[in-house]
């Protein structure tokens, strides 16, 4: 076949030897632009199919990323609060713990306070909502004004979170006690609830 082309090429002018050669060199160019074309379309296809599937990763990993802080951020913001209730709690699990501390330190602070203690008395564990309980003590004390005074502040300085809830002052009756009152106080706090277990 070879041997045919060149006898072809041979018996035609200058002029249409130099057409023929003009003529492959433009279907050889127009081959190789086809293919390299081809494949090169191939290619740019195929690889913006990449992009595309890589940008859609992206996306979705931007979009976990975005979770992921605001997960950060809930759970932060829930941090703070928790601590903030904890500092409101009385630590201590069940209601009877709580009360058994509460006149304990009640007699603490009477001590300190130069305060007669008369009566404690732990009161009805009340709930306080779903997950919490008022622990409350009542106590009965004589005293005068600024000893007192100084009890009650005591109390509520004190690094548990105590609440006097209710104050009741008389004067005593007695002439030789006359610049004493007797007074019935009311200390709670609140504990969580404790878990029920099944």
């Amino acid at each position: 076949m070879l041997e045919k082309l060149r006898s072809f090429y041979k018996s035609r002018k200058k002029r249409e030897q130099k057409l023929l050669l003009v003529a492959l060199a433009i279907a050889i160019l127009f081959g190789l632009k086809t293919t390299v074309w081809d494949t090169l379309s191939g290619m740019e296809k195929q690889l913006g199919e990449e992009i595309g599937q890589l940008e859609f990763q992206l996306e979705h990993m931007n979009r976990k990323v975005a979770r992921h802080g605001d997960l950060r951020r809930d759970f932060q913001r829930l941090s703070k609060r928790i601590n903030r209730e904890s500092d409101l709690l009385l630590p201590f699990d069940t209601a009877l713990n709580a009360q058994n501390h509460i006149i304990q330190r009640l007699q603490q602070l009477a001590l300190q306070a130069g305060v007669e203690l008369k009566n404690r008395q732990p009161r009805p564990v009340r709930d306080a909502g779903d997950h919490y309980q008022i622990i409350e003590v009542q106590a009965r004390l004589r005293a005068t004004t600024r000893r007192w005074a100084q009890f009650l502040y005591l109390i509520e300085a004190h690094n548990l979170p105590l609440t006097v809830s209710q104050l009741s002052i008389r004067p005593s009756r007695s002439r030789k006690l006359a610049r004493q009152a007797d007074i019935t106080i009311n200390v709670s706090g609140i504990i969580r609830k404790p878990q029920e277990t099944s």
